[in-house]
């Protein structure tokens, strides 16, 4: 989700995102066709923006990613960032319950000629991971985790990554300012609660190296030790 702004700078913010996208954001055909797709969505505000999309593919780069785990694929944005930067013989394994939007992400990672290295797994994304900690073969060996997706279980996803993803791998998670409302004391709803939690969990981690920047609605990225 992108981060709807203060009202009182919301011009501000706008301009300066315009900014950024103009000077830092190279956008694949692909990408631009699903971005400007979905903004024609009800739920479009689930897509991650475009400068949350460079940012993930500058750190995919950086740390020579070459498999992974997406928990939230929504219309496949963020999943074909992942794969336009992993090798030939990446793999990316997604997981969502939605056969509606997934559905749209297969379409146009066809498109993009990146099947093959992309992987979905529909049902509940804990019980598609718990499965995956059974094999032990897989425990430590995973480059990234990149969450978002239902805040309650972002814990619990959390959890999951630190044992699939490697030592000096990385654990990425959206919308860890939620619009600013982690901040606001009379916001008490569960989503709002769960990320509160998360964030003060992840502060106080010893097994991680951890930054939360504002980057579309937050972005917390974790370096696991």
């Amino acid at each position: 989700m992108s981060f709807q702004g203060l009202k009182n700078d919301q011009g501000v913010r706008k301009e300066l995102l315009q900014y950024i996208n103009d000077n830092t954001v190279k956008e694949s055909d692909i990408l631009t066709k699903c971005r400007t797709e979905t903004k024609q969505m009800k739920k479009f505000f689930y897509q991650i923006p475009q400068d949350e999309g460079q940012f993930l593919k500058l750190l995919m780069r950086m740390n020579n990613c070459k498999k992974g785990i997406e928990v939230g694929v929504f219309t496949g944005y963020s999943a074909i960032c992942f794969l336009e930067c992993l090798p030939e013989e990446g793999k990316l394994i997604a997981l969502d319950i939605s056969e509606e939007f997934t559905n749209k992400a297969l379409n146009y990672i066809k498109e993009a000629g990146l099947s093959s290295k992309f992987d979905l797994r529909l049902g509940p994304a804990c019980d598609s991971l718990e499965e995956m900690c059974k094999n032990e073969e897989l425990l430590g060996t995973f480059d990234f985790m990149f969450i978002d997706a239902d805040k309650i279980n972002y814990e619990s996803y959390y959890e999951y990554g630190l044992k699939l993803v490697r030592q000096n791998g990385l654990i990425i998670i959206d919308n860890t300012l939620w619009s600013g409302r982690v901040i606001m004391e009379e916001d008490q709803t569960k989503d709002t609660i769960a990320i509160r939690k998360l964030n003060t969990k992840i502060g106080n981690d010893e097994r991680v190296y951890s930054s939360l920047l504002t980057v579309g609605d937050g972005v917390t990225v974790c370096f696991k030790k």
